[in-house]
């Protein structure tokens, strides 16, 4: 059963991040996009305060099933460990943060420009309201 349920948090994890990452591709999903991003920064940044900078808590969850598992010396980063679990030259781990976290903030930046501008490629404005048209026209 824990075996099952660490390649269900790897499913689950690369699942969130390719969202986190791509999320803002399709159109119609740009809203839920940043919705689903400030999630994962509330977790990284509002319990961070708590528990660590860049604290996941699905991280923390894998690597307690993990630790049953009898695996030892997980780093803090899911990211390392992927990646150093992929590719053959490991990765430092405040590289591996900075990877994550600039990643992170341009997925965010342009779901935000993409959420407030039109598919015209215009920016969306705030509806004029009759009584600045009346004002407007003498």
């Amino acid at each position: 059963m824990l075996q099952l349920l660490d390649i269900l948090f790897y499913i689950i994890h690369l699942g969130i991040i390719a969202i986190c990452v791509l999320g803002w591709i399709p159109s119609r999903y740009r809203r839920m996009h940043l919705a689903f991003c400030g999630l994962v920064g509330a977790s990284w940044f509002g319990l961070g305060m708590w528990r660590g900078w860049g604290y996941c808590v699905l991280t923390d969850w894998h690597w307690e099933i993990k630790a049953q598992l009898g695996q030892e010396g997980l780093p803090w980063s899911f990211i390392k460990h992927v990646w150093d679990s992929t590719l053959p030259q490991p990765i430092e781990p405040a590289t591996a943060d900075q990877l994550a976290f600039v990643t992170f903030a341009l997925a965010i930046v342009i779901s935000i420009i993409l959420n407030i501008m039109k598919p015209s490629g215009k920016v969306v404005s705030p509806p004029v309201s009759q009584t600045q048209t009346q004002i407007a026209d003498p």
